[in-house]
């Protein structure tokens, strides 16, 4: 939605955090699934339910279109309400727009995230060791990057990051989505690339990065039987070597 309205068009998306259990409801856990997730909307913390019963919510998630006198115009419940979601806005918008109702003024926040101080880490996901004992590999998920560093914490290769992308080729050009699982055998690199949905490889040697599985969209096949990047597979989560030391 902000990507494809923005502020310049009079939207403002605004989440609604409505706890369900006691843990979920303290500030300092929100604001840590704020920053895991790169989230840049503001969030309202919805401790007591009162805009869940205010907004008559039933049920995970449910999103509602307010105008721009505060009047409900729309509510959409459950998932899968992507192209109404889109047609309803857009229509929404050219009315209040061609009645005055709206501004493209610029609505000004601040991140959270820009108030901390910079993290060589951010909500790193796995670790794993080569048999030497020597080298880390660390799933640095956060930063969607991959970091090989000696057991001292000296830096041997940076893979993909800051941002997010979905790109093979020299490690100063590889981008990862939230990697998470990584295995390393040898030189190779094995890596859950879990939200562009693959499977990739680094090659330390050559260093380059490859996709040997998925095709980068979310996949329901519960079949299998597809070779390499012909094999839809939904956000992987691990990697592991069998015992025939096959991935």
């Amino acid at each position: 939605m902000n990507k494809l309205f923005q502020w310049i068009n009079g939207l403002l998306v605004v989440g609604v955090h409505s706890a369900k259990f006691p843990n979920e409801k303290v500030l300092d856990n929100i604001k840590n699934a704020v920053l895991r997730y790169n989230i840049t909307h503001p969030v309202v913390n919805d401790a007591d339910a009162s805009l869940w019963h205010e907004l008559e919510v039933s049920c995970w998630p449910t999103l509602v279109i307010i105008g721009p006198r505060g009047n409900m115009l729309f509510t959409l419940v459950g998932e899968g309400n992507k192209e109404k979601l889109f047609l309803f806005t857009s229509i929404a918008l050219k009315y209040y727009r061609e009645q005055g109702q709206i501004k493209s003024n610029i609505i000004r926040t601040q991140l959270y995230r820009d108030s901390l101080p910079p993290s060589p880490l951010l909500f790193p996901g796995k670790v794993t060791v080569d048999t030497s004992g020597d080298r880390l590999v660390i799933a640095d998920t956060g930063h969607h990057r991959i970091l090989v560093v000696r057991k001292s914490g000296q830096i041997l290769h940076i893979i993909g990051g800051p941002n997010s992308g979905r790109k093979d080729g020299i490690f100063s050009e590889a981008s990862f989505s939230s990697p998470q699982g990584v295995a390393i055998k040898n030189d190779i690199i094995y890596v859950a690339d879990t939200e562009n949905h693959l499977i990739r490889k680094i090659d330390l040697q050559l260093k380059m990065v490859s996709t040997i599985a998925g095709m980068g969209i979310q996949g329901m096949d519960k079949e299998g039987g597809a070779r390499g990047e012909e094999q839809p597979i939904s956000s992987p989560w691990d990697v592991v070597f069998g015992t025939s030391g096959i991935i």
